[in-house]
């Protein structure tokens, strides 16, 4: 994985949230595709998610990415509990990853989130994970003052690791589709982040 780029296009409905205790959160304007700014989340590699090559093991980050989403949605003032709970499912229909570079135990990255509407069904998260070389920051207090700090041209000059695109759409409880716009009181909120479809 360190010297080729894989490919990987998965179909299902996602995989389980990762736990970061005491994660940072913090936005930041940059231009990449999506017309929003990036949600971008300081995480930190943990021994276990390391495989027998001592590097993330390449369905790790599916869990890095995830963990995003929905970090990201709560500072939207949406959880995925209130969605279900309001008959609001939203899925993962496709995961399209391309590993550039590994992650190693112990390492800092930076996971990125925009989203993007593609039809009136279903909309994209737009992500990258990019390690985070920091050498003089090394607890998450220190890590969190330094991200506070960080400028778009600082981020775009970390290494980048991972790319993704992540296509999701919504169901109800009896797996009809179901439109942004029908998301109840969380539509206006997520409307705003997501922007019309392409070609609107």
């Amino acid at each position: 994985m360190a010297s080729s780029t894989l490919s990987t296009v998965v179909n299902g409905p996602g995989v389980g949230d990762g736990d970061r205790a005491r994660a940072t959160l913090f936005a930041m304007s940059r231009s990449v595709g999506p017309t929003t700014p990036p949600f971008l989340l300081p995480m930190e590699v943990r021994d276990h998610e390391c495989d027998m090559e001592a590097i993330v093991n390449n369905s790790v980050y599916m869990n890095y990415l995830e963990h995003a989403r929905h970090r990201y949605f709560r500072t939207l003032g949406v959880s995925f509990a209130d969605l279900t709970a309001s008959g609001v499912h939203p899925i993962v229909v496709r995961a399209e990853i391309d590993y550039r570079r590994p992650l190693r135990s112990g390492d800092h990255f930076v996971v990125s989130v925009q989203m993007e509407r593609v039809t009136k069904l279903r909309f994209a998260f737009v992500q990258e994970i990019r390690l985070w070389e920091e050498q003089g920051a090394k607890t998450d207090d220190e890590l969190a003052a330094h991200a506070a700090r960080l400028t778009a041209d600082e981020f775009n000059s970390f290494l980048l690791a991972v790319e993704a695109r992540i296509t999701a759409t919504a169901i109800t409880a009896t797996g009809r589709p179901l439109p942004l716009e029908k998301w109840g009181d969380h539509a206006q909120m997520l409307a705003a982040a997501i922007g019309p479809p392409a070609g609107n």
